[in-house]
């Protein structure tokens, strides 16, 4: 079984700006044939003017997921309008925007076949998309959740105060929740188990956790797997570099898989988000809460 443990999540938005002032946006020609959701992380790349001049055309896409070296240009106010040329309707050099103005109509008016009839509240198509930078004054929030994949043990042991050791084919890391299965024999009383991983050695691999089940001791529990269990946010997570993963439905989210800085990580976490604390612990909250985060300087393509 694979992360995440949520199928969607809510789109990343901006939380707050340093300075106080309004965040920053600005509105590129978008990229053809781009259908991201609102919220979404946008990079830069060179595309087409639709007229075959201009150039060089930078056209905004949904960002890539990998390239974390001037990667972002910020985040999306708005869907992708999946258009047919590179920043078609985009108005250049001031001039104005041009007809139908928007994706969705229903039908010419009566004798007037080269109109089109778009309802009231429909969405505007400007050719561009309504992108909030990824500038140093602006911070955002995402929620929390996990990219990690169901993990090989290879090897394990019990102790009498319920703290497993093992030795895994996956790297893990302080504070994680994993669930045990798959262990037989001498192993099989940790099946179902949660366990906390507190202490972590070669990069990740070996690990022990805290589990419920005391009193005992196994020397050899065999070979098993260990599945991400539900991701909570908390204090420890502030000032932490993490990276950002795509869920099915097209919305974002911090990823505590991706923690290797300078490799797969694009932001920092600022702060907890005040509405997702718990009103018992003032520095946890509720599991896969939202964070505040800023983009790194090197990822900012701006």
């Amino acid at each position: 079984m694979a992360g995440p443990n949520l199928s969607s999540h809510v789109p990343i938005d901006m939380y707050e700006t340093i300075s106080g002032n309004t965040e920053l946006t600005q509105n590129p020609p978008q990229a053809a044939g781009q259908t991201f959701q609102a919220g979404a992380p946008i990079q830069l790349a060179a595309g087409t003017h639709p007229t075959g001049v201009l150039p060089p055309y930078q056209v905004a896409q949904v960002w890539d997921g990998h390239t974390v070296t001037t990667g972002i240009y910020g985040i999306s106010k708005e869907a992708g309008a999946n258009l047919s040329l590179d920043g078609s309707g985009y108005a250049s050099n001031f001039g104005q925007q041009g007809p139908p103005w928007s994706s969705f109509n229903i039908g010419a008016p009566p004798n007037q076949p080269n109109a089109v009839t778009i309802p009231y509240g429909s969405p505007f198509v400007t050719g561009g998309v309504l992108t909030m930078l990824a500038a140093q004054d602006t911070l955002f929030t995402a929620q929390l959740d996990t990219s990690e994949v169901q993990t090989s043990i290879t090897a394990g042991s019990l102790a009498t105060t319920g703290i497993v050791t093992m030795t895994a084919a996956n790297v893990h890391y302080v504070g994680e929740v994993v669930t045990l299965s798959g262990f037989t024999g001498n192993g099989a009383p940790v099946n179902g188990l949660s366990a906390t991983v507190l202490t972590i050695t070669g990069g990740g691999t070996g690990y022990t956790a805290q589990t419920t089940l005391t009193g005992s001791v196994i020397a050899a529990l065999g070979t098993g797997v260990d599945n991400p269990s539900t991701v909570t946010p908390g204090q420890w997570n502030v000032g932490q570099q993490y990276g950002l993963t795509q869920d099915s439905t097209g919305s974002w989210y911090i990823d505590v898989n991706k923690r290797t800085v300078g490799s797969n990580t694009v932001l920092t976490v600022v702060g907890m988000y005040p509405g997702d604390v718990t009103q018992s612990n003032a520095f946890l909250e509720v599991p896969n809460g939202q964070l505040v985060f800023q983009f790194l300087q090197a990822a900012q393509q701006v």
